[in-house]
């Protein structure tokens, strides 16, 4: 975060009213950007997904990715040692 007095300072706290108008899910790195981008009583109430716990819908699409990784990578590498 930027500190006090800064102009990026004023920027987010000018942009923040506006992060509740148009989103369909809240997201945040931790509890503290969590209550100071969305306000304590959404934090409390649970409307806001915090991106380390487990539930979060984005952790089993991280998962999935990292085993079809997984099964594509040694795919690529027999490809490319066969083709040089």
């Amino acid at each position: 975060m930027a500190a006090p007095g800064e102009w990026k300072t004023y920027v987010k706290y000018m942009l923040r009213p506006l992060s509740h108008l148009y989103a369909t899910h809240y997201m945040a790195c931790g509890e503290d950007c969590g209550i100071f981008q969305f306000g304590k009583k959404a934090f409390d109430e649970g409307k806001i997904a915090n991106w380390f716990e487990k539930e979060f819908p984005s952790h089993t699409f991280m998962e999935k990715l990292i085993s079809r990784k997984k099964q594509i990578v040694p795919l690529i590498t027999e490809i490319i040692q066969k083709n040089v």
